[in-house]
């Protein structure tokens, strides 16, 4: 007990010391860079040529801006690249250089009781006589490229050891692959320096021992992981009231950047309402496989994706918010294609999406792009424009009820800006806001009940708008983000009308006698446009009709959007701990412009626990969706969903998924008129080969 008491006081005196230690000074400074730590109050303060560097400082670095660090032992030197935040800890036993942001290039000689570690969101990587550059980008990857000799990386998200070949660069996130052009990547400055260990710094010499020689050839790894890999899975699925039991194969092959995988799957149920439409069409097909290639360089990137498709938005998300095509998966089958093209990081970028392939087989297809512009550094302002239209409304109901209904189009159009006010270390303030336009190719007709004469109350209009601005977004500590906007929509404007349940509730089944409350000129409207059949030539046959979801709720008096102007506000909320738990909560507030005011709501939130934060589970989510309601029962726009993945042993693992999401069922199509609940759960063992 005695022992453990000193060691513990030790170390509390060791912690002591060093957070307070001067452990490094700077030897030169081009740009602006900027170091925050306990004596400037919390304030980022300018750094200047030969100040001293203390323990636990952060140091960021701005646009074109670069750091040259030397710690005291003169063994260690850090070149901090622009763009890049640096927190430098040291301690008796190892030197812990944490890249939050950006890059830098280490220089690390051999120090015999001291270890010296470079640490990213990723990977934890241990230097000894090495020159080692990494590229870190938040959330997404790491860049690697070492000088000398191999260097041993651990990887978080693979949970294994990865060795670095010498003069190999190799892009890191939860896979591997192999850079080729190394000149397109790494700075001019890490490539001019191979072939060279000379510091030019008095005091920095290799001892004897430090260089091993190697003799004969250089063996160097190029294959860090096997390209093919494998996993099975099978388990019970629960869609509505039936049960089926899935056997799934699914082979991944990688080669450089481009990423194939392949579902091989079949459900089994013992009432045989199979997915016997499995395979029918060349469309079946291409859904089993899916595609992903990813480049980037110092200026460009490229991310391509054909299959899954997963929240797209477009500007501040009020025309297009969270796009999807993985809901109600497997009933609902979707592949689509995203295009995510930076030309360069401080210029133009394109996003180009298509999340339905299916759609184009039934003369239908939502197409969506967004490009924007960032002004200059000087004027840090960027200005986006963006376009999506659905060229038939109705081909999703066509196909899965087998009813073919009327062709109808709509086009939105959106324009939104960011302004950066502040950007400093943990501190980042914008201003935005974005406009946006929806068009139909026919006018809709509504009503305003106000206790007059209805027909005098007949309105109509062939396009909507809706604003959302100004805006003002506050992020701080690297982890906080607080949004405020105001908003004023025109009459019928339904926000985020592209959201993650489109696919699905974009057109809804209808059948009935058309009569009061609706007035001539709407029945009218409807038959013309709308109708797919009826049970027979009578007056008052009941007929069936596919309905665009911005006409439906004329149907039921307008219950699921405003025939006023409307205004109000949105807020949003996140939080993020690196890569560990990302959550969000968005809400927002219209009232109608009316004697009544009436009041919608729109609420989303999320939570997302991955791998590496709680013991054997490999990620952790919830999700909650309902937009533009007036009762927390209405579930037009609404979804909500758990999903989990638990290690077990021997490379098993336990997937648990709940959703739940609203539209017409194909087997439960009935007069009420209503749309359907959609269950869909599943339990499976999955095995890794």
């Amino acid at each position: 007990m005695k022992n453990i008491k000193y060691i513990y006081l030790y170390s509390l005196f060791c912690t002591f010391v060093f957070s307070n230690n001067h452990i490094a000074s700077v030897y030169f400074v081009e740009g602006d860079c900027y170091v925050k730590n306990g004596r400037t109050d919390g304030y980022s303060m300018g750094v200047m040529t030969g100040q001293n560097i203390f323990n636990n400082d952060i140091i960021k670095t701005n646009d074109k801006s670069n750091c040259f660090i030397r710690l005291l032992d003169d063994k260690t030197h850090i070149h901090i690249g622009p763009n890049s935040i640096v927190q430098i800890d040291v301690s008796l036993i190892s030197q812990e250089i944490n890249l939050l942001k950006g890059s830098v290039y280490v220089k690390n000689l051999y120090k015999e009781n001291i270890k010296t570690y470079v640490f990213t969101n990723y990977n934890q990587i241990y230097l000894n006589n090495h020159r080692f550059w990494i590229s870190h980008f938040p959330n997404e990857k790491d860049m690697m490229f070492s000088l000398d000799n191999s260097i041993n990386v651990y990887n978080n998200l693979l949970k294994k050891k990865i060795v670095v070949p010498m003069q190999s660069l190799i892009n890191v996130s939860n896979s591997i692959s192999f850079i080729e052009n190394i000149q397109a990547f790494v700075p001019d400055y890490i490539v001019s320096d191979i072939g060279t260990f000379d510091y030019n710094m008095k005091k920095i010499e290799l001892k004897s021992f430090d260089m091993i020689p190697v003799y004969g050839e250089r063996i160097i790894l190029k294959e860090i992981i096997d390209p093919w890999s494998m996993s099975f899975s099978s388990g019970p699925y629960f869609i509505n009231n039936d049960t089926h039991f899935k056997i799934g194969l699914y082979p991944q092959y990688m080669y450089k950047n481009l990423l194939f995988n392949f579902k091989l799957e079949s459900y089994a149920n013992p009432s045989g309402t199979n997915f016997s439409n499995d395979w029918d069409d060349f469309i079946d097909i291409l859904e089993k496989i899916s595609v992903e290639y990813s480049f980037s360089d110092k200026v460009k990137k490229i991310d391509l994706k054909y299959g899954t498709i997963d929240n797209v938005t477009f500007g501040a998300g009020y025309m297009v918010n969270d796009l999807s095509n993985s809901l109600d998966y497997p009933r609902q089958r979707n592949t689509g294609f995203l295009l995510d093209y930076i030309f360069d990081v401080d210029f133009v970028d394109l996003k180009i999406i298509i999340p339905s392939v299916r759609d184009f087989n039934e003369s239908g297809g939502v197409i969506g792009a967004r490009s924007s512009l960032f002004v200059s550094h000087n004027f840090p302002l960027t200005l986006g424009v963006g376009f999506i239209t659905d060229l038939n409304q109705s081909s999703f109901l066509s196909h899965y009820l087998e009813k073919k209904g009327k062709s109808r189009s709509v086009y939105g159009l959106e324009f939104d800006y960011n302004y950066s006010l502040i950007s400093s270390i943990d501190l980042e303030l914008d201003m935005f806001g974005e406009i946006v336009g929806l068009w139909y190719p026919e006018y809709n007709y509504y009503v305003l009940r106000d206790d007059t004469d209805v027909s005098d109350d007949l309105k109509w209009r062939k396009g909507v708008w809706g604003i959302n601005a100004p805006g003002i977004s506050l992020k701080f500590d690297n982890r906080y983000l607080f949004k405020f906007s105001l908003n004023f929509n025109s009459a019928t404007f339904i926000p985020n009308y592209f959201n993650s349940t489109y696919l699905y509730n974009r057109s809804r089944y209808y059948k009935a006698d058309l009569d009061f409350p609706l007035v001539q000129r709407q029945i009218d409207y409807l038959n013309d446009n709308f109708l797919i059949g009826c049970d027979s030539e009578a007056e008052d046959a009941e007929c069936e009709y596919i309905i665009p979801k911005d006409v439906y709720p004329i149907l039921f008096e307008n219950n699921g959007f405003s025939p006023y102007a409307t205004y109000g506000f949105t807020t949003e909320f996140a939080y993020n701990i690196q890569t560990y738990i990302n959550t969000s909560f968005a809400t927002s507030v219209f009232v109608e412009n009316s004697n009544e005011s009436d009041v919608y709501c729109s609420i989303q939130t999320a939570l997302n626990i991955n791998d590496g934060f709680i013991r054997n589970v490999k990620y952790l989510k919830f999700y909650y969706s309902n937009l533009f309601f007036e009762k927390l029962s209405d579930k037009y726009r609404m979804s909500f969903g758990m999903e989990t993945e638990i290690y077990l042993p021997s490379r098993l693992s336990l997937i648990i998924n709940l959703g739940q999401v609203y539209y017409d069922s194909k087997n439960d199509i009935i007069d009420d008129n209503n749309i359907d609940k959609m269950i869909n759960s599943m339990i499976n063992l999955k095995y890794e080969f």
